[in-house]
């Protein structure tokens, strides 16, 4: 693979253990992961920690129902009337 056709790498769905391996190995180094990002599951912080560490930009994405008791929070509620939004319009 040739570096001069890589603009932006970037990378989803990786463990913090997939992600440390492959900076330790890797000629080409992602900029960015994309990974789901649970409350259940710590908010994904071993790879965001990684992420920091290496500089890699995380950008973290949720399904509305995989964070349901975070989105019934009083103060999402709160946010979303003061928009004129419902809470997944938020």
């Amino acid at each position: 693979m040739d570096e001069d056709f890589i603009g932006l790498l970037g990378i989803s769905n990786i463990s913090a253990d997939q992600l440390d391996a492959l900076l330790a190995r890797a000629r080409i180094r992602p900029v960015f992961v994309q990974n789901r990002c649970l409350a259940r599951a710590g908010w994904d912080a071993e790879v965001r920690a990684l992420c920091h560490t290496h500089h890699v930009i995380y950008q973290a994405f949720s399904l509305l129902s995989g964070n349901r008791q975070v989105l019934l929070k009083p103060r999402v509620t709160e946010i979303a009337r003061h928009h004129n939004k419902t809470v997944p319009q938020t």
